[in-house]
Order: structure tokens, then C-alpha cells, then sequence
């Protein structure tokens, strides 16, 4: 890709991620989504040992937040389909980051099912694991990994 040559417009939209409009050197226009750094780590480098939680972790509090997130995103239609341990992320305080959006999904009027998805080209359905039960199974995962250590 060409060197920017000029930003258009920076939209700050749902962390973690910024939506860029800019000119590359040749003019062309660029729109791309730009995810910033965390200071966080995700629970799979958590669960598998490379990385410690943060001191006074509170685990319900935690998957509890996340629940809340998950259940604001449904109402809106919005669905992750992709929640599993190497996409939560835990801030140095503590707090969820949910990271990874690129299985998402937003319904529409007439869309049946989030988790089903049907490729025509492909006469092929695709089933993604709901959100929620990812969150269970991430959960489960986080405390035997905590009841071991």
C-alpha cells in the first residue's frame, strides 16, 4: 500500500478499534479499521501460562461485565461468534476487552439465526458457537486454570 499521504476522518467507534478515511500518496481513498494496543492479555495466554492475571482478579465481576456487554450487543443485534478465550482480553485492572469482531455479525430484518450462515456460492451452512456458551466454556477454563495455580 502507497504511504498516506492525509488523513480525511478518524470516527472513534467501540473499543478497541478506530474507523480511518484517508489519501495514499497516489490519491487513492482508504478506509480501514485500525485496532489500537491493549494494555491487557488475552485469557488463552492466561489459561495457558504465559501471562499472570491482574492482582485482586474477581472472576465473576469479570464474566459478569462480559454477560452485560454481550447482552447490550444482542439487543442490538450484533453478534460476536467468535467470543472464545484467545479473543477476551483481561486490562491490567482487571476489566474485559472483547477483541476480534471479524466473525461478527449484525441482523437484519428477515435474517433467521446469528450462529447459522448459509454461503451460496458454496451450497454450504456454517455454524458458529453462540456467545454465551463460549463465555461458559472460558469461564470453566479461567477457573480450573485459577483452582491450579
Amino acid at each position: 500500500m502507497d504511504s498516506l499521504r492525509e488523513i480525511d476522518d478518524v470516527v472513534r467507534v467501540p473499543n478497541p478499534y478506530y474507523s480511518i478515511k484517508a489519501k495514499t500518496q497516489s490519491g487513492d481513498n482508504v478506509h480501514a479499521l485500525v485496532m489500537e494496543r491493549l494494555d491487557a492479555v488475552s485469557l488463552s495466554d492466561v489459561i495457558e501460562g504465559r501471562e499472570n492475571l491482574p492482582e485482586n482478579f474477581n472472576i465473576d465481576l469479570f464474566f459478569s461485565s462480559l454477560e452485560n456487554f454481550f447482552t447490550k450487543m444482542h439487543k442490538e443485534d450484533i453478534f460476536h461468534r467468535d467470543a472464545q478465550d484467545r479473543n477476551i482480553m483481561v486490562g491490567k485492572n482487571g476489566e474485559p476487552f472483547v477483541i476480534d469482531f471479524g466473525n461478527g455479525k449484525k441482523m437484519y430484518f428477515g435474517d433467521e439465526d446469528p450462529y447459522r450462515e448459509f454461503d451460496d456460492i458454496k451450497s454450504k451452512v456454517t455454524y458458529f458457537t453462540d456467545d454465551f456458551e463460549f463465555l461458559k466454556i472460558t469461564k470453566r477454563k479461567l477457573k480450573k486454570y485459577i483452582d491450579n495455580i
